[in-house]
């Protein structure tokens, strides 16, 4: 289900807005795992004219951001995997797709992917769950190396900040600004999805 009442990752916005535009061109945007699209509307630095697509595997989250967002997108329904745009991107915003591919390889393989899709002078910004320290010495129950399970599904892919770094740097990212704000909390819960 989407609600209007989306909490924006703000950290992500704030950044966008303020260094963005003085890091790469903004004619070609793409949202990597769109969900309902919401991060477009907050994006204050784009010109309007900039073609700008939001790209997700769910097909309900893809029609809720037709009907509530800019008419102005392209809306495209296709997993990462499958995704083989014949244009490359100034612009490529992950919103917490990161963490919701299951396990290194799938994450490995959507960089690469990532990779050839963006411009050479192009920018690639994550924002993603990490695993803390308390959330690592706790219970078993749910975890699996890196993967996390609620009810014995699996729910994300958690590392560590130094994973996360390691893991972009040899995928040939270069990395411009790293930031891990302290003190935000995950709870697995399978009442939510």
């Amino acid at each position: 289900k989407y609600s209007n009442t989306y909490e924006l990752p703000m950290s992500l916005i704030t950044f966008l807005n303020e260094k963005a535009p003085l890091l790469c061109g903004t004619t070609k945007v793409i949202e990597m795992g769109s969900g309902a699209g919401c991060i477009r509307d907050s994006l204050n630095f784009l010109d309007r004219e900039c073609e700008y697509t939001c790209l997700d595997i769910s097909e309900n989250a893809i029609n809720y951001a037709r009907e509530h967002n800019l008419s102005n997108a392209t809306y495209l329904i296709n997993s990462i995997f499958d995704f083989k745009p014949s244009d490359k991107f100034d612009l490529i915003i992950d919103s917490h797709l990161f963490h919701c591919l299951e396990g290194e390889n799938e994450i490995n393989q959507y960089l690469e992917t990532v990779n050839s899709v963006l411009e050479d002078e192009g920018l690639f910004v994550v924002e993603t769950m990490v695993a803390s320290k308390d959330f690592l010495n706790s219970s078993n129950d749910y975890r699996n190396n890196e993967k996390y399970f609620v009810d014995g599904e699996f729910n994300r892919t958690l590392f560590t900040h130094k994973k996360i770094e390691e893991i972009l740097l040899l995928s040939d990212f270069d990395i411009t600004f790293l930031s891990f704000p302290v003190g935000l909390k995950m709870i697995l819960d399978s009442k939510r999805s």
